[in-house]
C-alpha cells in the first residue's frame, strides 16, 4: 500500500513539474487590444532600451506578421518636448535602416496633441514593403510610442499594393491610431519572453 503511494505520488508531482513548464513557456497574462477590427494579443516583452510589447492577431507571431501593434513606454519623456525629441529618434532610427519618412506632423484629439508619422521600408530582397504607422504622446506619467505596422508582400508588385495600400487606408488607420485609448502601461507585464 505505501509504495502505491509513493508511486501515485510521483505521478501527481511529476504531472505537476510538467504542466509548471508547459505554463512557463506562455506569455504573461495581458489585455488583448481591439484595432481595426482585429483583436490582438501579447506576442512578446523585451526591455532591450526601453520597455516594448509586441501585439499580433490571430495566429501570427512576432516574426511572421501582416500587421503588428507595438507599444513602448517612454519614462524618460516627461513632457512634450522630451517626447518630440524621442520621436525625432525613433525617425533617424527607422532613416538608419532604409525607411523613408511619408509623413510627419503634429496632430490633436480628444484626449491631447501627439506626433504622427508614416514610414515606408522596402524590402526588395523579400520582394515585400512595409508601412509604419507611429503615434507618439504623453500619458498621464510619461511618454508612450504606439506603432502600428502592416507587411505588404507579393512576388509581382508589392510596391504597386502598398501604395493602394497607403491610398486607400491611411485616412483610416491615422484616425484609428489617433482615437487609440491604450491599456494601462503600467499594468503590463513585465517578463521578457
Amino acid at each position: 500500500m505505501y509504495k502505491r503511494r509513493q508511486g501515485a505520488l510521483a505521478l501527481i508531482c511529476c504531472g505537476a513539474a510538467i504542466t509548471v513548464c508547459a505554463l512557463a513557456d506562455r506569455p504573461p497574462k495581458a489585455p488583448a487590444i481591439y484595432f481595426l477590427s482585429r483583436t490582438y494579443h501579447l506576442a512578446s516583452f523585451n526591455q532591450k532600451d526601453k520597455p516594448m510589447w509586441e501585439f499580433v492577431s490571430g495566429d501570427e507571431t512576432v516574426d511572421a506578421w501582416t500587421t503588428r501593434l507595438t507599444i513602448i513606454d517612454r519614462p524618460d519623456a516627461r513632457s512634450g518636448t522630451e517626447i518630440a525629441r524621442a520621436e525625432a529618434g525613433i525617425k533617424s532610427d527607422y532613416e538608419a535602416h532604409g525607411g523613408k519618412i511619408l509623413m510627419a506632423k503634429t496632430l490633436n484629439s480628444s484626449n491631447a496633441e501627439y506626433s504622427y508619422t508614416v514610414v515606408g521600408t522596402d524590402d526588395p530582397a523579400k520582394q515585400r514593403y512595409e508601412i509604419s504607422f507611429v503615434k507618439a504622446g504623453m500619458s498621464q506619467r510619461n511618454g508612450y510610442v504606439a506603432i502600428y505596422d502592416v507587411r505588404i508582400s507579393d512576388p509581382t508588385d508589392y510596391v504597386g499594393k502598398a501604395k493602394l495600400f497607403l491610398h486607400q487606408h491611411s485616412a483610416e488607420v491615422g484616425n484609428a491610431l489617433g482615437q487609440m485609448n491604450l491599456p494601462d502601461i503600467s499594468r503590463l507585464p513585465r517578463t521578457e519572453f
